[in-house]
C-alpha cells in the first residue's frame, strides 16, 4: 500500500488506541490489517499528525504479547491506551 493510499484511507480516522511518548503526543494506532499476517495502522501525533506508517505486528516468544517496531523504538501493545 502507498502513502498515498494510506493518507486517502486512513487520514481523517480516529485512533482507537494510543502510546503517550510524551507530554505533548505519541503514537496513534488507526487500525490493525488481519490476514496471513497483521499490520498496525499508526501515526506519531504531538499536536499535527505525521505520516502514516503501515508496520508489521510481531509475537513475542515467551508470552506471545503482540509488539511493533516504529522509528527505532518497540511498543508492546500491553502498553497502549483504548480511547
Amino acid at each position: 500500500m502507498t502513502q498515498k493510499e494510506l493518507t486517502e484511507r486512513y487520514g481523517n480516522k480516529p485512533p482507537i488506541a494510543v502510546y503517550a511518548d510524551s507530554n505533548w503526543g505519541g503514537l496513534e494506532l488507526l487500525d490493525v490489517e488481519h490476514g496471513i499476517d497483521e499490520y498496525a495502522i499508526c501515526r506519531w501525533n504531538y499536536g499535527t499528525p505525521g505520516k502514516i506508517h503501515r508496520v508489521k505486528i510481531q509475537y513475542t516468544k515467551s508470552e506471545s504479547v503482540p509488539y511493533i517496531r516504529i522509528d527505532g523504538y518497540s511498543i508492546s501493545f500491553n502498553n497502549l491506551m483504548r480511547v
